[in-house]
C-alpha cells in the first residue's frame, strides 16, 4: 500500500526530577519538572562541568553531534513493534515537496525541495501520525475489549511533554512518538489511559485499576519517564 503527502504553501510536565542528558541531535539537555527554580539550573551545570565536557568530547569525537536543523533521519525504526523504514531524499529545488511511502517494501521518499528541512519534518511527521493509527490504535482497541475501559474518542497528537492524556470530554489523545518505545512501554502508556476513563485523577483507586491490569506498572512508570531521549530530533522539532 502507497501513501502519498503533498506539502502545503526544556520545563516539563512528565518529569520528576532534574535529568541531564547529551542527546545526539541535541547535545547538552536539561529537563527540570514543571514550576522548576531556574535560578539552580547554573549550580547544577557548574556541579557537572566535567561530566558534561568529557561526554560532549566523546560525542564530538564520535561525529554524533550536530544541529537538529540539519538532521534528516535516513531510517526510522519503531522498537514498538521491530519495523524499520528506510528514507530516500530526492533534490529538486523547483518541485513541491512530496512524500511517498510504501508498506510493502517499508520506503519513504521525499522529493522536491529538500533542502527545506522543516517542510521535511512536517510531512514525515504526518506521515508518523499515520502509522501510529495503524499500530496503536487496534492495539488500544484490543485492550479495550479486553479490559471493558473505552474512550469516547482518540487522536494522536506529536505533543513536546506528555506520552498520554485523558480529557474529560473523554478524549484519550496519544503521542505519535510512542512507536519509538518497547513494546511494554507502549502497552502500559495505553492501559494508563484507558483507566482514566473511569478515575480522571492519580487516586489510590486509579492505581489499584492499573495494578490489576498491569502488575508491573511501577517499573514501567519510570521507564516511560526516563524514554523521551528515544524520540528521535526530528519528531521534537
Amino acid at each position: 500500500m502507497k501513501l502519498d503527502y503533498e506539502s502545503s504553501s526544556i520545563s516539563c510536565s512528565w518529569a520528576k526530577r532534574v535529568l541531564l542528558r547529551i542527546l545526539p541531535d541535541y547535545g547538552l539537555v536539561l529537563t527540570v519538572p514543571k514550576n522548576f527554580d531556574r535560578s539552580r539550573i547554573n549550580k547544577i551545570l557548574e556541579d557537572n562541568r566535567n561530566w558534561i565536557e568529557r561526554h560532549l568530547e566523546e560525542q564530538a569525537l564520535n561525529g554524533s553531534l550536530g544541529c537538529p536543523e540539519d538532521i534528516l533521519p535516513k531510517n526510522i525504526a519503531f522498537e514498538a513493534n521491530g519495523e524499520t523504514w528506510q528514507v530516500r531524499y530526492f533534490e529538486y529545488p523547483h518541485i513541491r515537496l512530496r512524500l511517498t511511502s510504501d508498506s510493502d517494501s517499508r520506503g519513504i521518499q521525499l522529493a522536491g525541495d529538500t533542502s527545506d528541512h522543516a517542510n521535511c519534518y512536517r510531512l514525515l511527521k504526518q506521515w508518523l501520525r499515520d502509522q501510529d493509527k495503524r499500530i496503536l490504535l487496534p492495539w488500544l482497541e484490543k485492550l479495550s475489549d479486553e479490559s471493558g475501559l473505552r474512550a469516547t474518542r482518540v487522536q494522536i497528537k506529536t505533543q513536546k511533554s506528555r506520552w498520554g492524556s485523558y480529557s474529560t470530554r473523554g478524549t484519550l489523545s496519544l503521542n505519535a512518538a510512542l512507536l519509538f518505545l518497547p513494546a511494554p512501554a507502549v502497552r502500559y502508556v495505553l492501559i494508563h489511559e484507558l483507566c482514566h476513563t473511569v478515575h480522571h485523577g492519580h487516586s489510590m483507586q486509579f492505581w489499584n485499576l492499573v495494578r490489576r491490569l498491569e502488575p508491573n506498572y511501577r517499573q514501567l512508570n519510570r521507564e516511560t519517564e526516563e524514554a523521551h531521549e528515544k524520540i528521535p530530533g526530528w519528531v521534537r522539532l
